[in-house]
């Protein structure tokens, strides 16, 4: 059933709020700026990523640090996100794209698609993450070939993680790395 215009208008700040936590995220990841991702979750979410790990938010969070420091870069496409909000509660499948440019043992592209199944809790006026399941659709990997995938191909401005990428100057948030 269609939910009515009314309904969703009332809704709309607090669904902003849950996309911007969500967009936050994918930063954090990107950027490896642990004390962002910290602003996402309640101090006890928990995670089921992919059966890849499963436990307290925190620990992945940790664990995943030293992965991404042996990463050239990462970019996490958010995608589209449903939400169904029940009053403090809120219940979110939100698509990413992860690419994940992989130097050791060759250099090469680990892509995967997936889908984030978030539980959101509000608690006074801010949503954040309680629980995260995350659906791996599909992954391929790709060799890193040609000219663009050399690093620092005499570009103005690479990405990096944090502090050093031009966005921490750029946006106030997160800028703490």
């Amino acid at each position: 059933m269609a939910r009515s215009v009314e309904v969703i208008a009332a809704e709309l700040a607090d669904r902003e709020a849950i996309r911007e936590c969500l967009a936050k995220i994918a930063r954090a990841s990107d950027r490896a700026q642990l004390d962002l991702w910290r602003e996402c979750f309640w101090p006890e979410a928990v995670d089921d990523h992919a059966g890849l790990f499963a436990g307290k938010m925190i620990e992945l969070l940790e664990k995943s640090m030293p992965f991404l420091d042996k990463l050239d870069g990462t970019t996490h496409f958010m995608g589209n996100s449903l939400i169904e909000i029940d009053g403090r509660s809120a219940r979110v499948e939100t698509y990413v794209l992860g690419c994940h440019l992989v130097r050791e043992p060759s250099r090469q592209n680990v892509i995967g698609s997936g889908r984030y199944l978030d539980g959101f809790e509000r608690r006074g006026d801010e949503w954040r993450l309680i629980s995260r399941n995350l659906v791996l659709d599909w992954f391929m990997n790709v060799p890193a070939e040609g000219e663009w995938s050399q690093p620092h191909f005499d570009h103005k401005v690479d990405g990096a993680r944090a502090p050093n990428d031009f966005s921490c100057q750029f946006l106030k948030m997160g800028s703490a790395a």
